[in-house]
C-alpha cells in the first residue's frame, strides 16, 4: 500500500503455517533494487498471522503510476526455510482535491474519460482469464480515447487489473447488485455484500489501476440499508485507505446524496441537477435545444461540492443507437452465443427489400448522427469547471434489454469496420487534451459577425502554454485565421483562451465550413453553416399549399408543380411520427410517443435539390430545426404495384425493429403533375431559422428549373390518406399560376 508520502509503501505480509508445529523464523521483504528489510516471524501450527512494515523506504527516486506513466515495481517477501512470494505494485495516491473537489493521481487533477463496461463476451460468455483478452480489448478503449472503465455491477478476474497497470487504465469494479428493491435489505445480503466487498479489495490490493469501488448499479436503500452502506464504507477505508469508496452508482438515479462516507458521487444527476445532455424519452438539451456549444454542468458539480464535499463525474451518457452491422459482424460470432438479434433484422431487412448497399448507408448515417451526439456530450462535460469525468454507455454495443447497439465497437470490442468508428476522429474531441469552441451556435448568417470562444481542457501530466490557433476554411479558401495572445493552460482546468470575432460579409452563397483549432499537436474541428441574410427564393411556377386542395389538383392536371408543404402536426400528418434530432436513446425497449425509435436523415449530398443547401449523407446540426420540429411521415403506402417503394429526397431512418419507409421530404408525380412534399414544417419554421429558409430556397430552384421531373407515380388518394392539412393563408390566382405567374 503506497503511503501518502509517495516515499514509502506500507506492506502486510500473510504468512500461513499449514503444518502441525509452531513456527519461529525470520523474513525478508524487498522491492527490486531497494533495500532488504529482515523481521522476525512466529506462527502457531495451523494458523495465519499478518506481517507489517508500515514504512518500507521506497528510495530517493520514486517512480509514480499513473495513465501516463505505468511504472511498476516488484516487491518479494521470503521466509527462511525457503518459501517465497512476489507481487507487483506501483506507487500512487489516488485522492480529492481539498479545495476543488476533483479526483486526483500523485497531486495532479484526474478527468475519467470512462467507459462502462457490461460483461459482455460473446464468443466465450465469460471474461477473458489470459492477458491477451485485456490487452485487447483495453487498447480498442484506448484507442478512442477511454482512460477508465467501470465495470457495471460486477468485478473482473485478475488479468484486467494486471493489464490495467501496464497500460495506464484506471478501474472501477463494482458489486455484483444491479438495481435492487432494497440495497443490504436483509442479514443474507448484509452478510455476502460485507464479505464479498473485503474479499475484493484484499484480492486486489497491490493494484494501482484499483482506485474505486462501489457497491452496484442503480441501487434503492431502505430499512436502513443507506446506513449500512455508509458503516461499511468505513470498514473498507480501514482496511483499505489507498482507494476511494462510494455508496452506488447513480442511486435513486441520481436522486440520493451519497453518504456522508462515500468519496465520490457519479450519477446521470445530482439530487436533481443535469449531469447529461439527454435521456430516456429523448429528453435533455442535446435534441430539445437547437445546437449549441455553450451547455455544461456547472451547478450539478458545484452542488456536489458544495453539499457533499465530494467530486463528481456523470453516468451512463450517450446512449446513441447506431444502425445493426448486419454486413460485417455476423461472421465473427464463432463461440457459444448465437446473434439471433441480428440475424432477425437481416431477416427483416431481406423481407423488406432493402439492399446491402442501403444497408451500409443506414448503418453509416445513423454511425455518423451517434457519434455527434456523443460529441456533444463529452464537450460538455470537458467545458464544466471541476468536473472529475464522464462514464459512457458506451463505446461497446451491449447485447441485451431488447439490444442496445449504442457503440463505435461491437459487442465484440472491436472497433465497427465504418468511418463514424474511426478511433482517431473520436480521441479529437476525447483525449487528455482537448481544444473547445463554445458557440452559441453553428449556423449563422452573412450579415452577422461569428463568435466563439477558444478553450482547452487540459488534464494531462503538466501544464501548457502557448497560442491558440484558428482556421475557418470552406476546404479550398480560407475564410479567416488567427492566433491568440500566449495563454497558460494549467494542468486539471479548462481555460479560455481569447473569444474571437470573425466577419461573414465575404461569405456570398450557402456555405457549410470548418473551423480547425488548436494549440501545438491538439486540435479540434467544428462545422459552421453560413446562409445569405434574408434571401428568398421565387416561387417561380411552383404553387405551395398545405392541402390537395382543388387548386393543387388543377395546378398538377395542368402539368404544373406543387409543393405541399402542411403545419408539421399530428393533426395534419396523421400518419408521422414525433421529430428527433439524435438517434434512439438505448434501445427498442424505451420505445414511446416522444422516443418513436427513428436514427436520423439519410439524403444524397449530390441531388440537385441540396444544390443550395450543402448537406452530408446524414444529420448535422443544420438538420436540427427540420428533424426536431417537423414530423416524419411514414411512407409505407407509397409503393407500387411491383413492390418499388417511394425513395425520399430526405428519408428518416427507422428503428431497426421495424424498418419502415419513412420521410420528411419527397417528390413524386400525379399523372402529367409534378408534387413535392415536404413535413419539415418549413413556413412556420423559415422565419426563425435561416436553416430552414434556406432549405425551403434550395428546394423552390430545384422545382423550378428541369432537373425537377419526378418519376415515381402516386395519385391523390394516397396523397390524401397522409397529409391533411387546413386552410391558413391566402391562396394565388389559380389561373395566374397555371400560367406560370408570379
Amino acid at each position: 500500500y503506497p503511503n501518502k508520502d509517495l516515499k514509502s509503501a506500507a506492506v502486510e505480509v500473510d504468512v500461513q503455517n499449514n503444518s502441525a508445529e509452531d513456527y519461529s523464523g525470520r523474513l525478508t521483504v524487498q522491492a527490486e533494487g531497494l533495500t532488504e528489510r529482515e523481521l522476525v516471524v512466529s506462527v502457531k501450527a495451523g494458523e495465519q498471522a499478518t506481517i507489517s512494515v508500515p514504512d518500507y523506504d521506497m528510495g530517493a527516486s520514486v517512480k509514480l503510476w499513473s495513465e501516463f506513466e505505468q511504472n511498476l515495481y516488484t516487491m518479494k517477501a521470503q521466509l527462511d526455510n525457503g518459501e517465497k512470494a512476489k507481487e507487483k505494485f506501483g506507487m500512487r495516491v489516488f485522492e480529492v482535491d481539498k479545495d476543488t473537489k476533483q479526483l486526483m493521481n500523485n497531486g495532479k487533477k484526474v478527468f475519467l474519460r470512462n467507459e462502462a463496461n457490461c460483461a459482455v463476451f460473446p464468443l466465450t460468455a465469460y471474461a477473458p482469464m489470459d492477458d491477451a483478452g485485456w490487452e485487447k480489448l483495453f487498447a480498442s478503449y484506448q484507442s478512442f480515447g477511454i482512460n477508465s472503465v467501470r465495470f457495471h455491477s460486477w468485478c473482473p478476474p485478475d488479468a484486467a487489473f494486471r493489464v490495467a497497470d501496464r497500460m495506464g487504465m484506471y478501474l472501477q469494479p463494482e458489486l455484483s447488485s444491479w438495481d435492487p428493491g432494497s440495497m443490504f435489505g436483509d442479514d443474507t445480503e448484509k452478510e455476502y455484500f460485507t464479505k464479498e466487498a473485503h474479499a475484493i479489495i484484499k484480492e486486489y490490493a497491490n493494484h494501482p489501476s484499483f482506485v474505486m469501488f462501489t457497491f452496484g448499479n442503480e441501487l434503492h436503500f431502505a430499512g436502513g440499508g443507506y446506513e449500512y452502506a455508509d458503516a461499511l464504507i468505513g470498514q473498507l477505508k480501514e482496511a483499505d485507505s489507498t482507494r476511494l469508496y462510494s455508496f452506488a452508482s447513480n442511486s435513486d438515479y441520481g436522486s440520493t446524496k451519497p453518504t456522508s462516507n462515500s468519496d465520490f458521487f457519479t450519477g446521470q444527476v445530482y439530487n436533481g441537477t443535469s449531469m447529461r445532455g439527454i435521456y430516456a424519452g429523448m429528453s435533455g438539451f442535446i435534441n430539445q435545444t437547437r445546437p449549441a456549444s455553450t451547455a455544461n454542468y456547472n451547478d450539478a458539480i458545484q452542488r456536489a461540492a458544495k453539499e457533499s464535499g465530494v467530486p463528481a463525474f456523470s453516468f451512463e451518457v450517450g446512449q446513441f443507437q447506431v444502425f445493426p452491422d448486419v454486413l460485417t459482424e455476423l461472421e465473427k460470432y464463432t463461440g457459444v452465443l448465437e446473434p439471433r438479434n441480428l440475424q432477425l433484422v437481416e431477416a427483416r431487412l431481406a423481407e423488406k427489400g432493402v439492399s446491402d448497399e442501403t444497408t451500409k448507408k443506414f448503418i453509416d448515417a445513423s454511425g455518423m448522427l451517434s457519434r455527434i451526439g456523443y460529441r456533444m456530450e463529452i464537450e460538455a462535460a470537458l467545458r464544466t469547471k471541476n468536473m472529475s469525468g464522464i462514464s459512457l454507455l458506451g463505446i461497446q454495443d451491449f447485447s441485451g434489454q431488447s439490444t442496445a447497439l449504442v457503440g463505435m465497437m461491437n459487442a465484440l470490442g472491436e472497433a465497427k469496420p465504418y468511418d463514424f468508428a474511426n478511433p482517431e476522429e473520436f480521441a479529437t474531441f476525447f483525449s487528455p487534451e482537448t481544444a473547445l469552441l463554445e458557440t452559441e451556435k453553428f449556423v449563422w448568417t452573412n450579415d452577422e459577425e461569428f463568435k466563439g470562444k477558444l478553450m482547452l481542457a487540459n488534464y494531462g501530466p503538466d501544464d501548457m502554454s502557448g497560442k491558440m490557433f484558428y482556421r475557418l476554411s470552406d476546404g479550398k479558401t480560407t475564410v479567416a485565421e488567427g492566433k491568440t495572445d500566449n495563454v497558460e493552460f494549467k494542468q486539471g482546468d479548462v481555460t479560455t483562451a481569447e473569444e474571437i470575432t470573425i466577419s461573414l460579409a465575404g461569405v456570398k452563397e450557402p456555405k457549410q465550413l470548418k473551423l480547425t483549432i488548436g494549440l501545438g499537436d491538439v486540435e479540434n474541428y467544428y462545422d459552421i453553416w453560413v446562409y445569405p441574410s434574408g434571401e428568398k427564393a421565387s416561387e417561380g411556377d411552383v404553387y405551395i399549399t398545405e392541402f390537395l386542395d382543388e387548386e393543387a389538383m388543377y395546378v398538377l392536371g395542368e402539368g404544373g408543380k406543387v409543393l405541399l408543404t402542411p403545419d408539421a402536426s399530428k393533426t395534419a400528418l396523421p400518419n408521422s411520427i414525433t421529430g428527433t434530432f439524435t438517434t434512439a436513446f438505448w434501445s427498442s425497449q424505451f420505445v414511446s410517443e416522444s422516443q418513436p425509435g427513428s436514427m436520423g436523415l439519410l439524403m444524397d449530398p449530390e441531388h440537385p435539390v441540396f444544390d443550395g443547401f450543402p448537406t452530408e449523407y446524414h444529420s448535422n446540426y443544420q438538420w436540427w430545426p427540420m428533424a426536431k420540429l417537423g414530423r416524419p411521415m411514414v411512407l409505407e403506402n407509397l409503393t407500387q404495384e411491383d413492390g418499388t417503394k417511394i425513395q425520399p429526397l430526405v428519408q428518416v431512418l427507422d428503428s431497426f425493429s421495424t424498418i419502415r419507409t419513412m420521410g420528411l421530404l419527397y417528390e413524386a408525380r400525379i399523372g402529367e403533375g409534378k408534387l413535392m412534399v415536404s413535413s419539415m414544417g418549413l413556413e412556420q419554421l423559415q422565419n426563425d431559422y435561416p436553416e430552414a429558409r434556406a432549405l425551403k430556397n434550395s428546394i423552390l430552384n430545384y422545382m423550378n428549373s428541369d432537373e425537377f421531373d419526378p418519376q415515381f407515380e402516386v395519385n391523390a388518394e394516397q396523397i390524401n390518406e397522409s397529409v391533411i392539412g387546413t386552410e391558413t393563408k391566402s391562396r394565388h390566382n389559380v389561373v395566374e399560376k397555371s400560367n406560370g405567374g408570379n
